[in-house]
């Protein structure tokens, strides 16, 4: 097993795929122009607003605002990056062999196993601010744990059935998968953050 994420982690880190990240970031960057920059400040700012205007005023809605925002600009640079950014195929591009990346990652394959991590970051976000505008006094944890498991989903598959429907990028379960897992490493966090707040807190 030690042998295993050895030869995984000399994968990831081998010069060809620190060229890949390069290019990643590279294509991102100059597709990303001032309009999408005023897009994100002005989105952020509209579901920081809304929220502190309209959510009744309680010890739950600290941080509301802030999670709103946080979600909104990321909803949209998921947007840019997941579909805006992608380039239009002729035809709609899906695979639907379910952990077919799984497998030929674990035969080898590095560029996979960047792909199937990327999947698992990108949805950090939903599980780590998802909680905050979830959660809720009459709410126990385990209600806002599978709402936001369930918002991670649905988030995903709008992600797929958009990229499949409009022909731009793979359409594939592994990465409905990876989503949902991420959306679950997040949540993990949250709480994790959440316990040491709430730790501090009773110490003052």
């Amino acid at each position: 097993m030690r042998r295993f994420f050895h030869n995984i982690g000399v994968e990831l880190l081998s010069e060809e795929n620190y060229y890949y990240f390069r290019r990643l970031f590279v294509r991102f960057y100059h597709s990303f122009s001032t309009k999408n920059a005023a897009i994100c400040v002005l989105v952020g700012m509209a579901a920081f607003f809304a929220v502190q205007i309209f959510y009744p005023k309680n010890k739950y809605s600290k941080g509301k605002p802030f999670a709103a925002a946080g979600l909104s600009i990321y909803g949209y640079l998921l947007y840019l990056y997941t579909i805006a950014f992608r380039p239009r195929y002729s035809s709609p591009q899906y695979e639907l062999t379910f952990l077919w990346s799984y497998k030929r990652a674990l035969n080898g394959s590095a560029y996979l196993w960047i792909e199937i991590i990327l999947n698992y970051i990108l949805f950090l976000p939903v599980g780590m601010l998802a909680p905050i505008l979830i959660r809720h006094g009459k709410r126990r944890k385990k209600k806002v744990f599978a709402l936001t498991m369930l918002t991670g989903f649905f988030i995903s598959l709008t992600v797929e059935l958009s990229q499949l429907i409009l022909q731009r990028g793979l359409m594939e379960w592994d990465d409905l998968l990876g989503n949902v897992l991420g959306t679950f490493l997040g949540y993990g966090i949250y709480l994790g953050v959440d316990t040491v707040w709430q730790h501090c807190m009773k110490l003052k």
